[in-house]
């Protein structure tokens, strides 16, 4: 007879179920443990890194480990950690999820519009094409994306 022995109690307090393009965040600080001292002003959110810190040998053998175990399990997984768009949509849930209750959730909202008008320019606003010297680029957001229809989902809800 199959036993479960529990061992511990975690500290479940704030735990909430989330889409996985909210959960699926590259977990930095297990193949980069001292990020805080190589990143600047870094508030913690994978999300807001222009790019991972430089790895030391042993980082970069447990970040493939990281990945190659996590796609077995559960495939997508690295696209879904690094896709531009679903960067930006846990973004945006970082900023629904905390609202503005403190100094540092107005400096998240703050830096993600400074950084929103920095990407429009090199990319394309949502759904709007860019046009650049007579070629058009495709829109951000695109019919075959399987992310419109969350996007279209998101905008039909209410938070509040």
């Amino acid at each position: 007879m199959d036993r479960i022995v529990i061992s511990e109690i975690l500290n479940w307090d704030d735990t909430i179920a989330v889409p996985a393009v909210i959960a699926r965040r590259p977990p930095v600080w297990l193949w980069c443990p001292d990020i805080d001292e190589l990143v600047p002003d870094w508030d913690g959110d994978v999300d807001t890194l222009k790019k991972e810190p430089p790895l030391t040998e042993e980082g970069k053998r447990v970040r493939a480990l990281f990945f190659r175990k996590m796609e077995y399990q559960f495939p997508g997984y690295t696209r879904d950690c690094y896709n531009p768009r679903k960067r930006w949509t846990r973004r945006i849930w970082e900023i629904v999820r905390h609202g503005f209750f403190l100094g540092k959730h107005q400096t998240r909202c703050e830096r993600f519009l400074e950084e929103w008008e920095e990407w429009k320019q090199e990319y394309c606003p949502l759904g709007v094409p860019k046009v650049e010297d007579g070629e058009r680029r495709e829109s951000f957001w695109t019919k075959e994306d399987d992310d419109l229809d969350l996007l279209e989902a998101l905008m039909k809800m209410q938070f509040f």
